[in-house]
């Protein structure tokens, strides 16, 4: 999270899905301008980040916005990135890839023991933005933040 903000600076919006990207926001994001942190953090929407992105985006032209979508919320919403592309807007999506609904799952778990239909199945993001017409730049390893971060600027 820090990487992103010393890649895109004070300025950037940033917008994240409800669940565990909200926390990681949370803790790891340093903010201290008014409007660059929208996130639903009632836990009640998925598929928020993106869309998010987009509005922030139309209403500060110009302005790097970062939609921190969990895999499952990206399933949700993430073809609106082809919104953002057709509109020539400055929006990022980092995928948070864990394959599964992890709020959701981590509850189960303490819960239940067990997880139930909180798994999801494979799914090639690449490919996804591929269809739409959108870069999708991949990061193995947390050694490849910074160029990964340099080249999606």
């Amino acid at each position: 999270m820090r990487a992103l903000q010393r890649q895109f600076g004070p300025e950037a919006i940033f917008t994240a899905d409800s669940g565990n990207g909200t926390f990681l926001a949370v803790e790891h994001l340093r903010l201290d301008r008014p409007g660059r942190f929208l996130a639903p953090v009632d836990y009640s929407c998925m598929g928020y980040s993106v869309p998010a992105a987009i509005g922030a985006a139309l209403a500060n032209p110009g302005t790097k916005t970062i939609a921190l979508a969990g895999d499952g919320a990206f399933l949700m919403t993430g073809l609106e990135l082809l919104t953002a592309a057709h509109e020539g807007l400055p929006v990022l999506a980092l995928v948070l890839r864990d394959r599964e609904l992890a709020q959701i799952a981590q509850f189960q778990d303490v819960a239940l023991n067990r997880k139930v239909g909180s798994r999801l199945p494979d799914f090639d993001v690449a490919r996804i933005c591929e269809a739409i017409g959108v870069e999708c730049l991949q990061l193995e390893g947390d050694g490849e933040i910074d160029d990964v971060l340099r080249t999606a600027d």
